[in-house]
């Protein structure tokens, strides 16, 4: 069965959730990308993204802080789902995460502020 968008979303929001990528590592793409809003520049390469994310669950595990990923909705850059983002409490939403798929594997995430969090739709499901 082919990788959906909304598969991917739940992979990621799932790393997100549990502080633990096992899970996502096998589905991105060798010439995966990764962008944000509140990065200058795109990681462009997997292995570059690894350890960047790696990094990133391992310093929000050692700050106590949690995250909350959310699956969503909203019409945005394209995309009709997305990853609701939330730091401390569920509430407390901080961002979107969009993910584009393509023969198989998730191909590039974007993390972005625009649009607001608040204007996507919730589902109430945070995958663990």
């Amino acid at each position: 069965m082919p990788l959906t968008e909304t598969d991917a979303l739940t992979a990621y929001a799932k790393a997100l959730n549990t502080l633990n990528a096992d899970d996502l590592w096998p589905l991105l793409a060798e010439d995966f990308e990764y962008g944000s809003q509140r990065v200058l520049a795109d990681i462009t390469s997997k292995a570059v993204f690894r350890e960047y994310f790696s990094q990133k669950l391992a310093a929000v595990r050692a700050s106590g802080r949690p995250l909350f990923a959310e699956i969503g909705r909203i019409q945005a850059y394209g995309h009709e789902h997305c990853v609701i983002l939330a730091q401390d409490r569920k509430d407390h939403l901080v961002g979107l995460a969009f993910a584009d798929v393509a023969d198989g594997f998730i191909r590039r995430i974007d993390v972005c502020i625009v649009p607001d969090a608040h204007d996507a739709r919730r589902s109430g499901f945070y995958p663990a």
